[in-house]
């Protein structure tokens, strides 16, 4: 009867996420140091504390978006990654809301910063070639962390080659959701190219960078796209909460 009681009590103590957090805690230590702050975690880890109210708008936001389009099929597309916060961030809500999808993350960015400019982009973007450089060994390396392999797929390279070349890869893939953040004229005209034939009904065009003075290339990189698209229909959407993203584009 006492080792009945002992075993009972063990089963009561247990707690079948410990060897896994463990094992995470571990993982993300390296990662740390990895990234060059031993202390990373402990501020990540009070995130509500450090981070600013437009930066959890924009968390939001990107719920929202997530949230509205998840019944529609298609994959999720970043264009212009930086350091992979928002891609990893949705693919994490992802993985939290629809285990089972098919639906996969991906990011397309040249990971050397802007490139340059089109006259179109307006003055400020002249003067920021390799602006917004991400690094992708850390974010491969917090791909890996996170257990994302198989969620996250990065696409290197210059946009209006990589991007082509995916459509002409995948003729299967459509797209639910896209987050459209190369902020110039033309690698954001070449991403709303490939939306024009692949987006699915339902589906949601976010717009990080649209109605700004700095980066007018975004938004009339956006207004050819509804002019040539005037077939179809499209609702405009404002985020009522942050300053960034601007306002989506939803097909209807």
């Amino acid at each position: 009867m006492d080792d009945l009681k002992e075993r009972l009590e063990a089963i009561r103590q247990s707690n079948k996420f410990s060897t896994e957090d463990a094992a995470f805690l571990s993982r993300r230590n390296d990662f740390a140091v990895k990234a060059g702050a031993a202390d990373l975690f402990s501020y990540m880890d009070q995130f509500g504390l450090y981070a600013g109210a437009q930066t959890i708008a924009s968390r939001i936001a990107a719920y929202e978006a997530l949230k509205l389009t998840l019944d529609v099929p298609g994959h999720i597309v970043e264009f212009g990654v930086w350091h992979g916060s928002n891609l990893l961030f949705i693919a994490k809500l992802l993985k939290l809301m629809r285990p089972n999808t098919h639906k996969q993350v991906i990011g397309f960015d040249n990971f050397a910063g802007l490139p340059e400019a089109h006259e179109l982009d307006g003055a400020a973007a002249q003067t920021s070639l390799g602006r917004y450089c991400g690094n992708e060994e850390i974010l491969r390396a917090a791909i890996d962390l996170h257990g994302l392999e198989g969620w996250v797929h990065l696409v290197k390279g210059d946009a209006d080659e990589t991007i082509p070349a995916y459509e002409d890869a995948a003729p299967e893939a459509m797209v639910s959701l896209a987050w459209v953040d190369f902020d110039l004229y033309e690698p954001c005209k070449t991403a709303l190219k490939f939306l024009g034939r692949r987006l699915c009904s339902g589906g949601m065009i976010v717009f990080d960078e649209a109605i700004s003075a700095n980066w007018p290339g975004e938004t009339i990189a956006m207004r050819e796209f509804i002019e040539e698209h005037s077939s179809s229909r499209f609702r405009m959407v404002a985020n009522p909460l942050g300053r960034q993203p601007v306002m989506s584009l939803v097909k209807e």
